[in-house]
């Protein structure tokens, strides 16, 4: 005994065969800015676009790709950045000069020479460099300016301010 074959009305082909959706599919640009500027967050377009694409009979591949590549770059400037500021970090706790490249280091007993009134290139004579001049002014015919001068151990440094070319004011952190 063989069975009838159901009929269906009216006749379904297979598979669908031209029933997508009209248009063009979104676009792969919009993954790139949001993976690189929010990293993994790049999902969301890349999930919602290829799912759109595949419902249009298109390729899913280019929304993989533009996530792919764009969080890849992204994650090597990143250990670059990394690699970079622990290199300089460091370079400065082993003691790396910062700043005028002034190679000179200031002692307590330098420190303690220095006097109000005295000018600038005594204060140098004193130190024994240029030091850095971190401030330096020019108000209303007054003028300031401040020198710092670097200490031993790392971190320890000295401030001497000057006012119309003579020490005004001298501080200082950690010299020995």
């Amino acid at each position: 005994m063989t069975m009838p074959t159901p009929q269906y009305w009216p006749p379904q082909p297979p598979f669908p065969q031209g029933n997508f959706p009209q248009g063009n599919p979104p676009s792969a640009a919009i993954t790139f800015p949001i993976t690189f500027f929010f990293g993994i967050f790049g999902l969301i377009p890349a999930v919602t676009h290829s799912k759109k694409a595949k419902v249009m009979g298109r390729a899913s591949s280019p929304y993989w790709l533009a996530f792919g590549i764009t969080f890849a770059v992204q994650v090597v400037l990143g250990l670059i950045l990394v690699i970079v500021m622990v290199s300089a970090t460091a370079a400065l706790v082993n003691g790396a000069s910062v700043g005028s490249g002034d190679d000179s280091k200031i002692t307590m007993a330098e420190f303690s020479r220095i006097q109000n009134g005295m000018s600038m290139s005594e204060v140098r004579e004193i130190v024994g460099g240029p030091g850095e001049l971190t401030v330096d002014s020019n108000v209303a015919g007054m003028t300031g300016q401040i020198l710092t001068f670097h200490g031993d151990p790392f971190g320890s440094n000295a401030n001497v301010q000057f006012q119309n070319g003579e020490v005004i004011m001298k501080s200082q952190f950690g010299l020995k």
